[in-house]
């Protein structure tokens, strides 16, 4: 007598099955990087409008035809950071095509983030109009190296009246100092860069040009969430004794 093994069929449904499981449980994140503000979440962020000139450093306000507004949320998945930038026609959109951590002009944004709040270090995250993007180290308060090239995320969308951009930098991103906490003070520092005249406006009002740079950053209090490097491998066996009859189905995640 002749028994039939499980077919192909068979298996691949079981492996569907499981993996189908598995995904939805994952928890979904609340910010999706697109590009667009217009998520709940981004009411509970908090808000940096007060940008001033510091290229060339004047302390002006920023324009109103380029008014920048800064977003910072503490996420499971990291934090997001957001830019809401007004630019209308007397500061042509300049977008060229660069590669990554290509410094020619551009209209661009950047935030640089002390995670220990001490004034050592900080990385740089910069984006352009175009989607272009920059990622550095800052040390000796004003000292930037762009051979530091780390995994975050990134999107940008365009309007009539401007433009907007958000960041997801993972928890993972940089080495930090007391990750257990359930809170923990970072210094930040944002700045929008006008690629038609060079102009460029801070949050805070601070430059890399002057000696003092990191550890004038503005220092904020966020939660943190611990995330831990976890990679999940799914797999699913199907044994058949052809003798016995007997079916044994495993599916199992790790």
């Amino acid at each position: 007598m002749r028994t039939r093994c499980p077919s192909r069929r068979v298996r691949a449904r079981l492996l569907f099955l499981l993996c189908s499981g598995l995904l939805a449980s994952a928890t979904q994140a609340a910010i999706v990087v697109d590009g667009r503000l217009d998520e709940p979440e981004w009411r509970d962020a908090v808000q940096y409008r007060d940008f001033r000139v510091v290229a060339p450093y004047l302390l002006s306000p920023a324009p109103d035809s380029a008014a920048t507004v800064a977003y910072l949320l503490s996420t499971p998945d990291g934090l997001v950071v957001g830019f809401n930038l007004t630019q209308f026609d007397d500061y042509p959109r300049i977008r060229p095509r660069l590669e990554r951590d290509q410094d020619t002009r551009a209209d661009r944004v950047a935030v640089m983030i002390d995670f220990d709040a001490d004034g050592r270090t900080a990385y740089s995250f910069g984006v352009d109009l175009s989607g272009s993007v920059q990622d550095g180290v800052v040390t000796n308060e004003n000292q930037l190296a762009t051979d530091w090239d780390t995994d975050w995320t990134w999107a940008v969308s365009e309007h009539d009246a401007g433009w907007q951009v958000e960041l997801l930098l993972p928890w993972t991103v940089a080495p930090m100092r007391g990750a257990d906490a359930p809170t923990r003070d970072i210094a930040v520092h944002f700045s929008r860069t006008l690629g038609a005249t060079g102009e460029q406006v801070a949050y805070p009002a601070v430059s890399p040009e002057r000696a003092r740079f990191v550890s004038a950053f503005e220092r904020v209090n966020l939660a943190q969430y611990r995330k831990a490097l976890l990679h999940v491998w799914p797999y699913a066996t199907v044994t058949h004794d052809c003798l016995e009859g007997d079916h044994r189905h495993k599916g199992v995640y790790g």
